[in-house]
């Protein structure tokens, strides 16, 4: 499977999920704007990712695409674990700063130092911000159901990163997008459709 074929196979994911969530957003209540917001998201990635494809270099695009749609969702994860109000921004800040060092990485792949450098700095931000999630938050049934799609979902991209072509080139191109369009589906779809059967 090439990579072209694998990246229009997210944009067809994309789509339907895009369609499921404009459909799904007159059945649910409780967390109707979050899904129109990630309705929105997804369309966005459907033009980066017909752009990728077009293109033929994906990193940037990739890296825009998660700023854009990790924002939204963290501000949803923020909502639903009831972050405390003066952490909100902060934890934005940082989540933007983890996207932001990890582009820098991949433009650092013929340097393993630097390479390690600012994805190690990556991690510290990414840590900074579990904590700043964590601290003093009140406790709620959906909590456990949103650290479990943290821990399982989000900590895997790193990983992807590091064994991708990105980095050290473990895997190829093409298990690294297939990966990564796993993790997506699991981390975004996945958890917009599980909010939805919240009441």
């Amino acid at each position: 499977m090439t990579i072209e074929t694998i990246f229009l196979l997210s944009l067809i994911l994309m789509g339907l999920s895009t369609l499921f969530f404009f459909v799904l957003r007159n059945a649910t209540t409780h967390y109707r704007s979050a899904l129109a917001v990630t309705s929105a998201t997804t369309v966005a990635s459907l033009v980066l990712f017909s752009g990728a494809v077009w293109i033929g270099d994906l990193s940037p695009f990739r890296w825009l695409f998660y700023i854009v749609s990790c924002s939204v969702l963290m501000m949803t994860i923020m909502k639903v674990l009831s972050v405390k109000k003066e952490n909100k921004t902060p934890i934005l800040i940082l989540n933007g700063l983890v996207m932001l060092t990890g582009a820098i990485a991949s433009f650092f792949r013929q340097n393993e130092d630097m390479m390690l450098a600012f994805f190690v700095l990556g991690g510290v931000f990414f840590l900074m911000q579990l904590m700043l999630l964590a601290e003093n938050n009140a406790k709620k049934s959906t909590s456990k159901m949103v650290w479990t799609y943290i821990l399982a979902g989000w900590c895997a991209f790193p990983l992807v990163f590091v064994l991708s072509p990105e980095a050290f080139s473990i895997i190829d191109a093409a298990i690294a997008a297939i990966l990564y369009l796993a993790l997506d589906i699991f981390t975004k779809v996945g958890f917009y459709i599980h909010l939805s059967k919240l009441k």
